[in-house]
């Protein structure tokens, strides 16, 4: 049973301010109905429809995301191939555009906001599966490696308490900075650079968000997954934000992790011209992939002074 204290939730129309200084000491923002259910609902059915063409989730009661088969390795070509065919999903990428969200993130920054073209979707197996397939203790920075002020977004596609998955974290640790690596996941299912910090910290505080919230994330803030103790699939999507006018890695240009070199334009075709998600601003400073996290660090965090 999962004893960890509960995430704060907080509505995006409260004061921006309030806004920011919650952020700036902890943080995070666990935001209450950002996104409309409706739209995560169309999400989740065009995942599911994908998952159940690989088998992964049976056939009825599709949007229920019953497992039919084993957790799939992170690496192997048939997450490829899944990653590949949701990503060409346009609904995916439409999420990251909403004018609520924008203005949000844009009120915490002070400035215009950009929408990572690299995204990512979850999938957290039960944990009564024959893998441990939980995300460990990890900062976001360790992958990101541009701006230390990026945004993650973690968009829960159901209605997910400690129970059934949702995230934790433990508010603060972005103001201490980047936490040494005690453990590097490669053969696993989650290949996951793992912060040193134990699981079983008292001050870790879990999400339980329902369809419409989302958990917003400094690159610093450790965070980690619950045990999915359900019987059904955890699904969510990654989304990360940084300024117009700053440093970005090349590989959050990317369209996939893990896939093919298809371009953006051949996996956008037949897309409406709303997103310009293959068109990169001038104003980005981009870093080679090989960037140190030591270059990473030199730069100053608003946020956290350090």
């Amino acid at each position: 049973m999962n004893k960890d204290k509960k995430l704060i939730k907080l509505k995006f129309n409260e004061n921006i301010q309030d806004l920011k200084q919650f952020f700036a000491k902890n943080g995070y923002l666990c935001i209450n109905n950002l996104f409309s259910k409706d739209a995560i609902i169309n999400i989740r059915q065009e995942i599911c429809e994908v998952l159940a063409s690989e088998e992964i989730i049976c056939t009825q009661n599709l949007l229920k995301a019953i497992p039919k088969s084993e957790p799939y390795h992170i690496n192997s070509p048939q997450s490829h191939r899944i990653t590949e065919e949701v990503m060409k999903r346009e609904i995916i990428h439409t999420l990251a555009y909403d004018k609520n969200l924008l203005n949000l993130l844009e009120g915490l920054l002070g400035k215009p906001i950009y929408p990572h073209p690299n995204k990512m979707f979850r999938v957290c197996f039960p944990s009564n599966t024959k893998s441990n397939y939980i995300t460990p203790p990890h900062q976001d920075i360790y992958y990101i490696k541009g701006e230390k002020d990026t945004f993650t977004v973690w968009t829960p596609l159901g209605n997910y308490s400690p129970f059934e998955g949702s995230l934790k974290l433990i508010a603060g640790t972005h103001r201490k900075g980047f936490y040494p690596i005690c453990e590097r996941q490669e053969k696993q299912f989650l290949r996951c650079a793992i912060a040193n910090i134990s699981e079983e910290d008292e001050n870790w505080l879990s999400a339980d968000c329902e369809i419409g919230d989302c958990l917003i994330m400094h690159s610093l803030t450790i965070h980690s997954g619950n045990q999915n103790n359900s019987k059904f699939l955890r699904l969510s999507i990654d989304y990360r934000f940084s300024a117009l006018d700053g440093d970005i890695n090349e590989e959050q240009l990317n369209p996939l992790y893990f896939t093919s070199n298809k371009s953006w334009e051949e996996i956008s075709k037949g897309w409406s011209k709303n997103i310009p998600i293959a068109d990169i601003p001038k104003s980005l400073n981009i870093l080679p992939k090989e960037t140190s996290h030591e270059k990473v660090l030199e730069k100053l965090s608003i946020f956290t002074k350090c």
